[in-house]
Parts: C-alpha cells; sequence; structure tokens
C-alpha cells in the first residue's frame, strides 16, 4: 500500500464575503484534504485576538461535492468540530504571535474516514471533474485580513475502499420553543449526529437553544430516550483532543510591587476560544467498531425530538457510513 500527498490549490487569495470556483479534486481513492488559512494579524488590541475564531469566522462554507451532490458541508466551525469528533485531529496552529500584521496558520482536517490512511475506508477512485470543493467566505473576522489557502489531498494508491463517511450540516432553528422534530437521512447506517446551539445557559435559571433531544425511530424512543444539552456537551468533550481543552484561558503574574496576581495581557496572547461551548454530540459508535451504528435502512422515519429553549440558530450534523457500489454494506 502507498499513498501520495498532493498540494491541489497553493497560496490561493481567498477574497471577503466571495465563493471561490468549483476546485478538481484527486481521482484516485481519498483518505483526507488538508486545508491551511493563512491570515494577518489585523490588530494591536490583544483583547481582539482568537485561536480558532479568526479563521472559522471567516470560512462560512465548505462543500465536496460527487456528480453535483453534497458529500461533506457545512461551516469551517462545524467541519472543525465533527472531524476532532470523529478522528481525534485537532487544527494544527502556526505562528501564534499577537503582532501586527504578522502571519498565522491553521490546518484542518476533512477526512472521508474515520481513521485517516485506512485503505478501507475513504472516498472511491473517480474521474476528473466528478468530485469537486467551493468555499464560501464572509467578511473579515476582527483581528484578521488577507486570508489564502493552501489545499493538500492524501491520496491511497491501489486501494479499494468499502465505505466512506459523508457529513452535511442542516438547520434545525425553531420557529417557537418547546418540542420540535427534526428529521434525519435515511438508508444509510448514522454513527453520530453533531449538534449546535446558539444559547447556552449562563446566568441562573438560564436557557439553552436546546434543552433536551430524544431519538424517535418509527415513534418509537431508540438509543436516547431523553438526553440534557449539558450532559450531551459534558460527553462530547471527552472526544476532543487537547487544543479544545483551553477555554476561556489566560494567564497571570505576580507584581511584586503590589503584591497581587494581575492579568499577563501584554505578554502574551490570549488563548480565550469558546466555540466549542457551543456544541454538543449524539454518538451511535461509542466504540469505533460500527456495532451500536443507527440503522436507518427500512425505516418509515428517524427523527430528533428536540426540546427548543430559544428560538436562536440551531444546526444539526449527522455522520453517514456509506458503502462503495459493490462493495457489502456497512454493519
Amino acid at each position: 500500500m502507498e499513498f501520495l500527498r498532493t498540494v491541489i490549490q497553493q497560496d490561493v487569495v481567498l477574497s471577503a464575503s466571495a465563493q471561490t470556483d468549483l476546485i478538481d479534486l484527486p481521482i484516485n481513492p481519498l483518505s483526507h484534504l488538508l486545508l491551511t488559512i493563512k491570515a494577518r494579524n489585523n490588530t494591536t488590541t490583544l483583547s481582539n485576538y482568537r485561536a480558532f475564531t479568526s479563521f472559522t469566522a471567516f470560512i462560512t462554507n465548505i462543500e465536496v461535492l460527487f456528480k453535483g451532490q453534497a458529500i461533506m458541508s457545512g461551516s469551517l466551525a462545524d467541519l472543525m468540530m465533527i472531524n476532532a469528533l470523529l478522528t481525534g485531529f485537532q487544527p494544527g496552529m502556526g505562528q501564534m504571535l499577537n503582532t501586527d500584521n504578522d502571519e498565522r496558520t491553521a490546518t484542518f482536517m476533512l477526512s472521508f474516514s474515520r481513521v485517516p490512511y485506512w485503505a478501507m475506508e475513504a472516498f472511491p477512485a473517480t474521474s476528473r471533474g466528478e468530485l469537486q470543493m467551493r468555499i464560501t467566505t464572509g467578511a473579515n473576522p476582527t483581528g484578521a485580513d488577507a486570508f489564502r489557502m493552501v489545499l493538500e489531498a492524501v491520496e491511497l494508491l491501489n486501494a479499494t475502499p468499502e465505505r466512506f463517511l459523508k457529513y452535511t450540516s442542516y438547520t434545525g432553528t425553531a420557529t417557537a420553543t418547546g418540542d420540535g422534530d427534526r428529521d434525519l437521512p435515511r438508508g444509510n447506517p448514522i454513527l453520530g449526529c453533531l449538534l449546535f446551539g446558539t444559547t447556552v445557559s449562563q446566568v441562573t435559571d438560564g436557557t439553552n437553544t436546546v434543552e433536551t433531544v430524544r431519538l424517535l425511530v418509527d415513534n418509537q424512543e431508540r438509543f436516547y430516550s431523553l438526553a440534557n444539552w449539558e450532559t450531551l456537551h459534558g460527553e462530547f468533550r471527552r472526544r476532543l483532543p487537547s487544543a479544545f481543552a483551553f477555554q476561556s484561558h489566560f494567564h497571570q503574574v505576580f507584581d511584586p510591587t503590589s503584591t497581587v496576581w494581575v492579568n499577563a495581557d501584554t505578554l502574551g496572547p490570549e488563548t480565550t476560544e469558546e466555540l466549542a461551548e457551543n456544541y454538543a454530540y449524539l454518538d451511535f459508535d461509542p466504540l469505533n467498531d460500527g456495532q451500536y451504528a443507527l440503522v436507518t435502512e427500512g425505516r418509515g422515519r428517524v427523527a430528533l425530538r428536540i426540546n427548543y429553549g430559544g428560538t436562536d440558530a440551531m444546526r444539526f450534523m449527522p455522520v453517514e457510513l456509506i458503502a462503495v457500489a459493490g462493495a457489502a454494506r456497512p454493519a
């Protein structure tokens, strides 16, 4: 077995509030993509510096399309989280300096497999132009500008994969508080479902966008008869790699002149990073072997029954395990 690393796009400028042309991806079986975003600091105010959000706020949507159908789609923040959960790959940060106009970088994985480089789980070989990608950007975020990207791919030469992952984002925003159902896709096993809620409780008796979740299969409760947002979020953190442990993180130093501890803002950048606080996960593959996968084939309806505490933005991203044509269906 042999893998091949290729560069698809090299230092391409990403304009604000724009969409790239469709980018042709390699034709060999594809394990994963590596998207490196480069940006320059556009601030001398340390409180404007952010570790990941400077990048994720700028990339509002990424689509990987096979013959025009989405295999992956979602904001960079959503895709960053789902890949961290599935593969354990944390975004790689470079040049974490706060000097104005210094360049910083971050590398994000977009994987077709729970285990990168796994020959059995990868996107199969295609013809030129069938597998494509495009990126949509928003406005320049506070503290960063001059964005560019490098896109690389890991191909698995001579591999004959049996399955691959598909994950696309759906809007689940409610029009009123209380219970509401959101249908999940049917036909393929589902390994998990990422949840995003705009509001998480931070005050006494506060509310969450998503308060509780149930899973209904043909109107019967399965797997999750009732689960609270806080518990789902706490369990979600079990799967996250260490980079996401630095929530609301800052340093203090001892000032001998006043004998007190003071914030060390002038000594280096804060790594305040609240992205993970807005996510939770329904895990149907806790052992990473598919034995608990949610079977949807032949079902009349598979739905999340969400109790909404608010009507602000909510999204969900199911992870489907797709059998390659001619291969045995996933367990």
